[in-house]
């Protein structure tokens, strides 16, 4: 008996690989992405990429257009964290500042950019 026959014997038969985004009644399910509405997505994890390869200024342009949807706090934490890395802190701090009184008061990370920034990084 072979590993899958293994596995398949422990835990029931293994159900095969869904297709690539989904199908429900028959029709593709889109992922996302721009058609979906969630172009932030995209331009998130873009700004990740470029944020993972040391290039902060050009991560907090493609944050801050994911940032625009508004959808979700991760944009705005990472478009202030790569201000911040880049050097930036002013704008970091307004950025923050800003999120924390249009939005996203109870987000924790945002308050503790806000900290970080108001009091370790500004002189």
């Amino acid at each position: 008996m072979g590993i899958a026959g293994s596995r398949a014997g422990a835990c029931g038969p293994l159900a095969p690989p869904r297709p690539f985004g989904g199908i429900e009644g028959g029709k593709h399910r889109p992922l996302g992405g721009i058609e979906g509405g969630r172009h932030w997505r995209l331009a998130y994890l873009e700004g990740r990429v470029l944020e993972r390869a040391a290039k902060y200024t050009e991560a907090a342009a493609r944050f801050a257009a994911a940032a625009e949807d508004g959808a979700r706090p991760e944009p705005v934490v990472r478009l202030a964290e790569s201000l911040r890395a880049a050097g930036d802190f002013e704008e970091a701090l307004k950025t923050v500042r800003a999120a924390l009184q249009e939005k996203w008061q109870g987000e924790r990370r945002l308050w503790d950019l806000w900290f970080a920034l108001s009091i370790l990084d500004l002189k």
